[in-house]
């Protein structure tokens, strides 16, 4: 498996991505869960794309550490962490995403925030990238609403041409609104 896109196979952005590495000749593996405890991967594989499911074992230490940055990047955002219910979930399978498929570059699409003093993500999306920022590295996100390229830098994020074509293991995810 030489190049695997890693998503959580939601609609908009996530299939935005999907598309690209089917079109790309990658596999896909999309980290869904099941009430959290039974969180499965679905791996489609080219080229006749036909999935099938490989469970993931999440350990007493990984939900350690998983409560101790989803805080982190809470605070971070200077936002309140769900406690219970899907969007916590959400949040916990994109920290599963982040820390099991050891991705070297996250690609996002999505919309900046309005009216912060930071250039933050919008929504979901602006949580897996801070989770991602903490493993310190590359990552690019196209703004909807410009069209614009971003490259994440120690400075924030800075303008680009283009993206680089995704290649290795990698993560590609965004807002459901397109």
């Amino acid at each position: 498996m030489t190049n695997c896109l890693h998503t959580g196979g939601s609609v908009g952005g996530d299939i935005f991505w999907e598309t690209l590495a089917k079109k790309n000749g990658h596999w896909i593996k999309e980290y869904r869960f099941d009430g959290h405890k039974n969180t499965r991967l679905q791996v489609y594989s080219p080229p006749n794309w036909v999935g099938h499911h490989e469970d993931l074992e999440i350990t007493s230490p990984d939900i350690q550490l998983c409560n101790a940055e989803l805080e982190l990047v809470a605070k971070n955002l200077e936002s309140d962490l769900p406690i219970t219910g899907y969007h916590r979930h959400l949040l916990e399978r994109d920290w599963i995403l982040v820390n099991k498929s050891h991705a070297q570059t996250l690609y996002a699409v999505g919309h900046f925030e309005k009216y912060t003093r930071f250039h933050d993500i919008e929504g979901g999306t602006g949580w897996i990238i801070e989770l991602f920022k903490l493993r310190n590295l590359p990552m690019f996100f196209r703004c909807i609403e410009s069209g614009i390229n971003y490259k994440y830098t120690s400075t924030g994020w800075v303008q680009t041409p283009t993206f680089p074509t995704p290649t290795g293991n990698w993560i590609g995810v965004g807002s459901r609104k397109l």
